[in-house]
């Protein structure tokens, strides 16, 4: 199997449902050829809504959907990595339930994967707003650790978006014990994982829509700041163990901290501890970076 799409999905029985309707149909619109070296999962964790009643609906429609449930809600992370270990692609991509797919994605997806074995890591370009995420020229890059790093210096969230990514998931499977896997924020953690250990193939047609009217997992100013300032910020200071220098390690986390300023200025009112070790680690010259950056993102927004 070259290619295992997961959905992973929890009470969003509406919004599965729609995207249930556009997987179905792009199955049917491939090859045979095709049909053979994907399959496409529902990883279900433990809904109380109608989340079993569509499924079975969409299974008698479209039944080469697979499906498995949970038997306790284990939080997004858990759920992604028990696919990551249930499935049997090659390569796994990990599509949320509530983002927008255009036509023909699956092809363009799976045409990459078949002509290039050194994908690492596969990026879909994808639409924020009116926004896309990368002018990157399609292809296959061989320095997969610098595309990713291009990627994050652009806009952090490149990296973290699961529905714009695919990874080679024996490379996942390395990282199941390490604590960056067991966090909300482990999507992160696998990018910069496969962007350091190949090549990076770009697809630039911005294919996936991110649905920025739904609430996310990680609703609340609190849970929000939490996820940037530790598990953000923490993964990318331990990203030596994936080989990432010194030098590559501060530029990632200057571009982190100043493309969130505006979020920084909260965070003292919630976690002042970590506030001050963070200017304590950062230096004064962060703290002037911070209002800037605040001021010029007032003035744009």
């Amino acid at each position: 199997m070259l290619l295992s799409i997961v959905i992973p999905t929890f009470n969003r029985s509406n919004f599965l449902a729609k995207q249930l309707e556009k997987l179905g149909v792009e199955f049917l619109s491939l090859s045979d050829n095709d049909k053979n070296i994907i399959d496409i999962w529902i990883f279900d964790n433990y809904s109380s809504d109608s989340t079993q009643r569509v499924i079975s609906e969409y299974r008698k429609k479209f039944d080469f959907f697979k499906v498995y449930t949970q038997e306790s809600n284990v939080g997004l992370a858990g759920n992604l990595l028990t696919a990551a270990q249930k499935v049997a692609g090659r390569y796994i991509w990990f599509l949320s339930d509530d983002d927008f797919l255009e036509d023909n994605v699956v092809t363009a997806v799976l045409s990459a994967l078949k002509n290039q074995s050194k994908i690492s890591y596969l990026f879909i370009n994808y639409k924020f707003g009116n926004k896309e995420a990368t002018d990157f020229r399609q292809g296959f890059y061989h320095d997969g650790k610098e595309v990713g790093l291009s990627l994050f210096r652009n806009t952090y969230g490149s990296l973290v978006f699961i529905s714009a990514a695919v990874y080679k998931r024996e490379i996942l499977l390395k990282l199941v014990e390490s604590k960056y896997s067991q966090r909300i924020s482990s999507p992160m953690f696998f990018s910069f994982a496969c962007c350091s250990s190949g090549g990076v193939f770009i697809v630039s047609k911005a294919f996936v829509t991110f649905n920025s009217s739904n609430k996310p997992t990680y609703n609340g100013i609190k849970n929000v700041l939490k996820i940037k300032f530790f598990e953000y910020y923490e993964i990318i200071k331990n990203l030596g163990s994936l080989g990432y220098s010194k030098v590559e390690i501060d530029e990632l986390t200057d571009c982190l901290l100043r493309q969130n300023s505006h979020s920084f200025l909260l965070l003292p009112f919630f976690f002042p501890r970590k506030a001050f070790f963070i200017l304590r680690s950062e230096g004064i010259s962060f703290l002037t970076t911070i209002f800037v950056n605040s001021l010029n993102y007032l003035k744009r927004n």
